[in-house]
C-alpha cells in the first residue's frame, strides 16, 4: 500500500516499527514464518514507552494477505491465541524486556507442500501486512504496510498446523485499506527526522498527515460555527431590512430605503425575503445536524477503538459447558469442534466439564460429535456426550399427554416447541447435579450454541463487567449486519430491539452502552453464547428452563425459554448484560464479517444507524403490540387465581409447534 525504505538491511515502515526480518521478496518455508520487528526506532524510542509519551505504540497487528489467492490470514490480531498453532501472541507483549519482537507463526495446513503449488493451492505470492496504531508527536495515526514475500519453499505436514479456515478474514481491496489508513510524508526514524518527548516538552519532527482525531473534528465545528455566525448576521439584517433582497422596486442602497420608512413594501419583495429566510434556515439546520453527526461519529469511533483495544487477563474459573445439538454437522466439522478443543486446552482439563446433548438429528451430527468425543478423550477432558435416537417425528407421534401440548385453531393436538426445547436444555444440565453430589463444583455455566467462536471470545464473555453478573451474552449473527436472536433479546426496559442493526435499542441506557461498546444492561438475552453463575442451578429447587403455561399459550402467545430463564434467575438482579465485544456467527462468513481487520462498524453504518434509530424511536408503536398481549394475559389471569406469569416481557404474539424438520408458526 505504501513505499518503504531499506537501510543496512532494515525495512523502515511508514510508522514506528522497523522490520529486521524477513527481507522483501524472500522465498519462505520451513516450520514457521518468522518476523523480527524493532519497536525502539533503533534506540530513538524508549522501550517500554511511558503512557504520557508523545510518541508511542498503541498496537501492531499482522496478517498474511494475497489478492491473487484471495486470502487474508491472521498472524497476530492483538489477542492471546487458544494454542501455539493458531496465531501469534500480541506483538508488543512478546519478550517484554526486548526492543526487538520475534514473531513465530506456524504455517497453517493449506501451505503444506513445495514450490508455488497448483492454481488452487494457497501457496504463492503474499504480503506480510502490518497494521500499526500509534501516536506520533501527540497525533494518533494508523498505517498499513505490506512486505512482499513468496511462500514457495518446502513446508512439511505436521499435527501442529491449524485449519486455514480458522484464520481466514475478509480480504479488503487496496482502495479500502488506503481509505482507512494514514499517509506519512516520510519515515520517522530515517536520518533521525523524528524525536520523542514527554507531554509538554519541546518536540521536533517533519510533520505528518495523520488523523488528528478530535482536533480535526473541533476544527470542522469551528468552521461550521463561523459560517452559521455569518448566516445569522445575514438573516438578522434581512429581517430588519427587506431591501437586502435585490429587487427593482427598492433602492439597491439600504440607506435609501431607510430614508423612506413610510413607503409601502412590495408584496413580491416580502415573498422573496420569506423564501430566502426559509432556505437559509434550512441550510443552517443541515449544517448544525452535520456538525452534530461529525462530533458524535468521532466520539463513538474513539469509544469503540478504546473498548476493542483493552487487554484483559483471562479469569481462572471452573467452567461447565452445556451444549444442545441438532442437525448442525456442517458447522461442527468446519469450526465448532476445533474451537471447543482449543477452548478446553486453554481452560485446562482440571477446570472444565463438557455436557453435550444431541437430539435425534437427521444428518451426521452424531458422527461429528463422536469424533469430538474421541479428541476430548485424548485430552483427558471430563465430559458427558449423549446421542439420542429420538427424533422430532418420534416426539410428535407420541400420545398427547401431560404438559407441552396445545390445540391449534384447526382442532389438532400439537407438541409445543418451547417446552420441548426447555426439556432438552435441562437434560444437558443433569450431570451438573451428579457432579455436585460428588463435591465437584463449578463457578460458571457456559451455554454454547452451534456458533463459530474462538477461545478469546469465551474469555471476553466470562470477563463481562469484571465477572460480576447474573448472565452475560454474546451478540449473534447469521446474515450481518442484522443480529439473529430476536426472540430472547430485551432491553433494560423489557422491550424488544427497535431495529435489527446497530445500535439496536430504544432504551437510552441500553443504547448508550452499545455506543460505548460497554456491557449493555438488558433484561434478557441469549444470542449464541451465554455465561451464568452455576449456583442458582444447584439451589433447591434448582433454576431450570421452562415455557409459559399451556393454558396461556392457548391464547396464541409464546415466550422463549432463553428469556424466561432470566426472569426466574434470582441473580439477574446483579445484572444481565449483552457484550458487544463478543460477536459470534452461525457460519464462517458471518463470523468473518463481524471481525474485519478494521473496526466492525464503518463510519457510514454508525451515522446511518444512529439517525435511523432516532427516526424509529419517534414513530415507535411497539406499545400497541404490547398492550394487545397484556390484555390476553389479563384475561387469562382472571380465569383462575393460580394463573400467574412473571415473564411477561418474554411473551410475543405467536403460536409455535414442533415439526419433524424443525418448527412452524400456527
Amino acid at each position: 500500500m505504501v513505499n518503504f525504505t531499506i537501510v543496512n538491511g532494515q525495512v523502515y515502515t511508514p510508522g514506528l516499527a522497523i522490520v529486521d526480518a524477513p527481507q522483501p521478496n524472500t522465498p519462505l518455508g520451513g516450520d514457521n514464518l518468522q518476523v523480527a520487528i524493532d519497536v525502539s526506532g533503533n534506540g530513538q524510542l524508549p522501550w517500554p514507552s511511558s503512557s504520557d509519551s508523545s510518541t508511542r505504540f498503541h498496537s501492531i497487528t499482522l496478517f498474511l494477505t494475497s489478492q491473487s489467492k484471495s486470502h487474508n490470514f491472521t498472524i497476530s490480531n492483538g489477542t492471546k491465541p487458544a494454542s501455539n498453532s493458531s496465531y501469534a501472541y500480541p506483538v508488543l507483549d512478546l519478550e517484554p524486556s526486548s526492543t526487538v519482537k520475534h514473531v513465530n507463526w506456524i504455517w497453517p495446513e493449506c501451505f503444506v507442500g513445495d514450490g508455488s503449488g497448483s492454481k488452487d493451492s494457497a501457496r504463492g505470492e503474499y504480503n506480510i501486512s502490518m497494521h500499526q496504531a500509534f501516536r506520533w508527536n501527540d497525533t494518533d495515526c494508523y498505517t498499513v504496510f505490506d512486505l512482499p514475500i513468496s511462500v514457495t519453499n518446502s513446508i512439511s505436514s505436521s499435527d501442529d498446523r491449524i485449519d486455514c479456515d480458522l484464520l481466514e478474514n475478509k480480504l479488503l481491496t487496496a482502495a479500502e485499506i488506503d481509505k482507512s489508513s494514514d499517509t506519512l510524508p516520510g519515515q520517522p526514524w530515517v536520518e533521525g527526522v523524528s524525536t520523542t518527548s514527554s507531554s509538554g516538552a519541546a518536540e521536533t519532527g517533519i510533520g505528518n498527515h495523520c488523523h488528528a482525531g478530535f482536533k480535526r473534528i473541533v476544527g470542522a465545528v469551528f468552521a461550521v460555527t463561523a459560517v452559521l455566525h455569518l448566516l445569522v448576521i445575514d438573516l438578522t439584517s434581512l429581517h430588519r431590512n427587506p431591501c437586502a433582497i435585490k429587487d427593482s422596486s427598492c433602492s439597491p442602497c439600504p440607506i435609501a430605503c431607510s430614508r423612506q420608512p413610510e413607503q409601502p413594501i412590495d408584496p413580491m419583495t416580502l415573498l422573496s425575503a420569506r423564501r430566502a429566510l426559509r432556505y437559509r434556515l434550512a441550510r443552517a439546520l443541515i449544517l448544525i445536524l452535520l456538525s452534530w453527526s461529525l462530533i458524535e461519529l468521532h466520539l463513538i469511533q474513539h469509544q469503540i477503538y478504546e473498548a476493542e483495544n483493552t487487554q484483559r487477563t483471562p479469569r481462572k474459573e471452573r467452567i461447565y459447558i452445556a451444549s444442545v445439538n441438532w442437525n448442525n454437522e456442517q458447522v461442527l466439522r468446519s469450526h465448532w469442534n476445533k474451537a471447543v478443543l482449543n477452548l478446553v486446552s486453554e481452560l485446562g482439563a482440571e477446570n472444565v466439564f463438557i455436557s453435550i446433548y444431541e437430539s435425534g438429528s437427521y444428518d451426521n451430527t452424531k458422527g461429528a460429535l463422536r469424533e469430538l468425543d474421541w479428541e476430548l478423550d485424548k485430552l483427558g477432558i471430563a465430559r458427558n456426550v449423549t446421542l439420542s435416537s429420538v427424533t422430532h417425528q418420534d416426539e410428535i407421534a407420541a400420545p398427547a399427554r401431560g404438559d407441552g401440548w396445545i390445540t391449534t385453531p384447526k382442532g389438532n393436538r400439537q407438541l409445543r416447541r418451547i417446552p420441548y426445547l426447555a426439556r432438552v436444555r435441562n437434560l444437558s444440565l443433569l450431570p451438573l447435579q451428579d457432579l455436585a453430589r460428588k463435591g465437584i463444583l463449578f463457578d460458571k455455566i457456559l451455554f454454547l450454541n452451534d456458533v463459530v467462536f474462538t477461545p478469546s471470545d469465551v474469555f471476553e464473555l466470562l470477563d463481562t463487567n469484571e465477572g460480576d453478573y447474573g448472565a452475560a451474552c454474546s451478540l449473534d449473527f447469521s446474515k450481518p449486519p442484522h443480529y439473529y436472536d430476536t426472540f430472547a433479546l430485551r432491553d433494560i426496559n423489557g422491550r424488544e430491539a427497535i431495529m435489527h442493526t446497530w445500535p439496536y435499542f430504544s432504551s437510552k441506557v441500553s443504547r448508550s452502552a452499545m455506543k460505548r461498546m460497554s456491557p449493555v444492561p438488558v433484561t434478557s438475552c441469549w444470542n449464541g453464547m451465554v455465561a451464568m453463575p452455576a449456583k442458582p442451578f444447584l439451589d433447591h429447587p434448582p433454576l431450570r428452563f421452562r415455557g409459559i403455561p399451556d393454558s396461556l399459550a392457548q391464547l396464541h402467545l409464546e415466550g422463549s425459554e432463553c428469556c424466561l430463564i432470566h426472569v426466574d434467575n434470582p441473580l439477574s438482579e446483579k445484572g444481565v448484560y449483552l457484550n458487544p465485544l463478543v460477536r459470534v456467527g452461525y457460519n464462517g462468513a458471518a463470523y468473518a464479517a463481524v471481525h474485519p481487520i478494521m473496526s466492525w462498524l464503518s463510519a457510514w453504518r454508525i451515522v446511518q444507524g444512529t439517525w435511523t434509530n432516532r427516526v424509529r424511536r419517534l414513530g415507535d408503536t411497539a406499545w400497541l403490540k404490547g398492550e394487545k398481549i397484556r390484555r390476553r394475559i389479563d384475561r387469562w389471569a382472571a380465569l383462575d387465581t393460580k394463573h400467574q406469569e412473571d415473564g411477561q416481557i418474554c411473551i410475543i404474539d405467536e403460536m409455535q409447534i414442533l415439526h419433524r424438520y424443525g418448527w412452524i408458526h400456527v
